[in-house]
């Protein structure tokens, strides 16, 4: 699992996350949900990535816990068992979700004006 942190000043733009991710390959449709809503653990056939647009959420893979939060985007590979919870201050909270069948060779970073960094 890749995180990637978000250090713009400004919010990030639902439009450019959706268009970084098509390009990279990905369906990609919006995602909402409600504060405290749960996901038990599961995993995907498929490379799953969220790119966290408003609120938060927590999500755990090997007994580690990430909190993302707004400009947040993490990568999941296909098969990687994970669990989420939705930890929005203010409902809903809501993300580009994104799904396809090929791995990447890598994450796209936009240029570092953006306020992106990767987590070691």
């Amino acid at each position: 699992m890749t995180v990637l942190r978000w250090r713009g000043s400004v919010p990030p733009d639902p439009a450019a996350l959706r268009a970084v991710l098509e390009a990279e390959g990905y369906a990609v449709y919006a995602w909402t949900d409600a504060r405290g809503t749960t996901y038990p653990p599961h995993a995907h056939d498929a490379d799953q990535s969220h790119w966290i647009v408003r609120g938060g959420m927590a999500l755990t893979v090997g007994g580690e816990e990430y909190l993302l939060r707004p400009g947040d985007r993490d990568w999941l590979p296909a098969g990687t068992r994970h669990s989420a919870r939705v930890v929005a201050e203010r409902q809903p909270a809501a993300a580009v979700r994104a799904a396809r069948q090929v791995a990447p060779a890598a994450l796209t970073v936009l240029p570092p004006d953006d306020g992106r960094q990767e987590d070691p």
